[in-house]
């Protein structure tokens, strides 16, 4: 889903081990094409566009591929040789080891294991004594990194049985469905982790050397933006929309997308609700993040946006986009 966006309160965290050494944030928001006061509301968002730019900017500004969140610096291009060791082994399971053996060699207040599940294995992370970890984005950070690289080795979206958070819920709890790939997320566990199915962790490692050379040419946004091609309903139900949206103009009801995935209507409901999500939902997720993606590109009027958005008036438009986000386009 190319137009997705996500919560602003991660671009928050990023910034705070920045704005714990001194640095003028909103500066480096504004070098990143970002509004400061954007981050100010709680319901706003930023393109992964902007979120990729602004974690290359503190990266460049700290020397640290964690933002300085953590109690020593993960110094730049970290990433990239735990990548070019992972390159050589044979199967995701190989490489989740070696991940987590590398992330201890860190000693970065965090120690990690790989540890047997019903079904599979977990990648797990546990706060050493004492250690420092300034917010959650750290650990929520470390976790999609290693998946997502897995994945990327595998070139297969593969799918987490579960996730264990040892933080309460927070407030965006809502973007873990994205970050997780839509995995069950479990709160104030004794640890962190992401737990695999052993027929993923028996997965080939399908890349070479050149394919790791291009991968790395455009880090992190070869990261975030990573889909590969979901089958899960609500992600196709997602995509789907979004085609709608960018080729018709429309902005089609449910009983359109019955017919479209061959369902009735409310068994399409009901498969949606298993997902722990509605149509009405995807919907306005596909019309928000789209409409943030348009008026970000500052190359259509408002009422043009709108329009492609399948509202009849620019002020329908307009108030929908003040409750997505606490702005009108135009301020935004």
């Amino acid at each position: 889903m190319e137009s997705t966006t996500v919560s602003s309160a991660f671009a928050v965290h990023m910034l705070a081990g920045a704005r714990a050494q001194g640095f003028d944030v909103d500066r480096i928001l504004g070098g990143c094409g970002i509004p400061p006061g954007i981050l100010q509301q709680p319901r706003s968002r930023l393109t992964f566009q902007q979120l990729s730019r602004l974690s290359e900017r503190i990266v460049d500004l700290l020397d640290d591929e964690m933002y300085g969140l953590l109690g020593r610096p993960q110094r730049r291009n970290t990433y990239r040789f735990l990548c070019h060791c992972m390159i050589h082994a044979t199967n995701v399971r190989e490489a989740l080891q070696i991940t987590s053996e590398f992330y201890n060699m860190l000693d970065n207040g965090l120690a990690c294991s790989v540890v047997a599940v019903p079904g599979g294995r977990a990648f797990s992370l546990t706060r050493r004594p004492k250690s420092v970890i300034r917010n959650h984005y750290a650990l929520e950070q470390t976790l999609l990194s290693a998946h997502r690289t897995l994945c990327w080795m595998a070139n297969a979206r593969l799918p987490i049985l579960r996730v264990d958070l040892d933080y309460p819920k927070p407030d965006y709890a809502a973007e873990y469905r994205y970050v997780f790939y839509g995995a069950p997320v479990h709160y104030q566990q004794a640890h962190c982790a992401f737990h695999l199915a052993n027929s993923s962790l028996q997965r080939p490692n399908t890349r070479t050397t050149a394919d790791l050379k291009r991968f790395l040419e455009h880090l992190p946004l070869t990261l975030i933006t990573q889909t590969f091609d979901a089958t899960d309903l609500p992600s196709l139900v997602r995509r789907w929309l979004e085609r709608r949206l960018r080729e018709d103009r429309a902005a089609p009801g449910i009983d359109e997308a019955a017919v479209h995935f061959g369902l009735h209507p409310q068994a399409l409901r009901r498969r949606l609700a298993r997902s722990q999500t509605t149509y009405q939902e995807i919907k306005t997720e596909a019309r928000r993040d789209l409409a943030i993606n348009l008026v970000n590109a500052e190359e259509l009027s408002i009422e043009e946006i709108g329009f492609r958005l399948g509202f009849s008036e620019s002020g329908a438009f307009v108030r929908a986009f003040r409750a997505w986000t606490g702005f009108t386009p135009l301020a935004f």
